[in-house]
């Protein structure tokens, strides 16, 4: 509050000096002008920050995406093993069923 009111005074007294000299009223749109350039420079800082946090979000699911397609296929691979295994205690009890024939 104490830095906003600063501020406002400063304005009030540089503004009310610059309708009486040409060089207050040259260095208050300098200021004015500063003070602009300064909001600009805080909203592009905020843009980015913001892009930063999304691009990081877009990582974390990438690897999220990717982790779940690592799991589908090691599921797939269990049961590919699960058939193979499957079909080779079969083909051994025929094996097995033609030998004592």
């Amino acid at each position: 509050i104490n830095a906003e009111y600063g501020k406002q005074w400063y304005q009030r007294r540089v503004r009310g000096d610059a309708k009486n000299n040409e060089l207050c009223k040259q260095a208050y749109k300098l200021l004015a002008n500063l003070q602009s350039e300064f909001n600009a420079l805080v909203r592009a800082l905020d843009d980015i920050g913001s892009m930063n946090r999304e691009l990081r979000d877009l990582e974390d699911m990438l690897l999220r995406e990717k982790d779940k397609n690592v799991a589908a296929q090691i599921v797939k691979v269990e049961q590919d093993l699960a058939t193979v295994m499957g079909e080779n205690k079969r083909l051994a009890a025929t094996i097995d069923a033609a030998r004592k024939s």
